[in-house]
């Protein structure tokens, strides 16, 4: 995929990690063959797509790795495995910010604020939006 996309574009900007299939299997329902699919589709495609997009992000100077959840991870909602899952992407976003860092890039708050203001940013409702190059989650 990452070969395909800097060969036909020369390089790569952004990688939209927002691969998922959902189970619909309860805790006692759930099969490991059932619970490792989900897995692999969910959370492992991250992991893999992420590793083979750095290197070439780097190579161009940065870009931006967007990782999809679902507020499924945050309230249950779904079935077993999905839910385990979506909180599995929480959980692997945010040691990968810290390791991968802002690169270099320098931030600027007012973007944020422009896509807070947008028709876009119509679903966002209650959140915190941290702009801050990641010191948050490297500070106690």
């Amino acid at each position: 995929m990452v070969a395909a996309v800097t060969d036909a574009w020369g390089g790569l900007h952004v990688l939209h990690n927002n691969a998922g299939i959902e189970s619909r299997k309860d805790l006692l329902d759930t099969g490991e063959e059932e619970w490792d699919r989900i897995m692999a589709v969910d959370l492992k495609s991250m992991l893999l797509g992420t590793q083979a997009a750095v290197p070439a992000l780097a190579r161009r100077g940065g870009g931006s790795i967007i990782c999809v959840s679902s507020v499924a991870a945050l309230r249950g909602h779904g079935r077993t495995a999905y839910a385990a899952a979506k909180a599995g992407v929480i959980g692997f976003v945010r040691p990968i910010a810290v390791q991968l860092g802002p690169q270099g890039i320098r931030g600027d708050v007012g973007w944020g604020a422009v896509y807070l203001a947008s028709d876009e940013a119509r679903w966002v409702t209650g959140h915190t939006l941290m702009i801050d190059g990641g010191l948050t989650l490297t500070t106690p």
